[in-house]
């Protein structure tokens, strides 16, 4: 249980901290943001990491789409999941803060998930859900990237 609630943790802080990118002027976020991959050790029992988008909209709204890649040899988990987050954000100084309105994971690729993948996926919407909110930090920002921290978690993001 306490892996599950850190893989949820982990898909939310990515989603909310991604979102973070408004905190400048709303001139200097606004658009569509390549976030990359970030990836996390999951105590040792494997692996998850997301490779991301996000857009920022003037009318204080964000999504983020992505793909979310599971890895845990022992519990014989290799899936993917398709991530699509849509919520508010508003800000204030240079921190963000951004509200889930909805969080949708699902299987990508042909293979059907596991069983445990699906539980897995199962506890990221619930954990992620509607309503959630999360402070970010913004630490630079310049015409063509973006660097947001989230919990001494930084990620730096490219203008598309």
């Amino acid at each position: 249980m306490k892996l599950i609630r850190s893989i949820g943790r982990f898909a939310a802080a990515v989603t909310l901290s991604c979102a973070a990118i408004a905190t400048a002027s709303a001139q200097d976020i606004i658009g569509r943001w390549d976030c990359g991959t970030m990836s996390q050790d999951l105590a040792g029992q494997g692996t998850i990491s997301l490779d991301f988008d996000v857009t920022i909209s003037a009318d204080g709204v964000y999504e983020r789409e992505g793909v979310m890649s599971i890895v845990m040899e022992a519990l014989e988990v290799n899936a993917s999941f398709s991530i699509m987050e849509i919520g508010s954000w508003t800000r204030e100084g240079m921190e963000l803060t951004t509200t889930t309105s909805e969080f949708v994971v699902e299987p990508a690729g042909d293979e059907a998930p596991s069983q445990m993948a699906q539980m897995i996926a199962q506890q990221m919407q619930a954990s992620a859900g509607n309503g959630q909110q999360q402070t970010l930090t913004i630490t630079s920002l310049t015409a063509t990237t973006m660097t947001i921290d989230s919990a001494g978690d930084e990620t730096t993001c490219e203008r598309v």
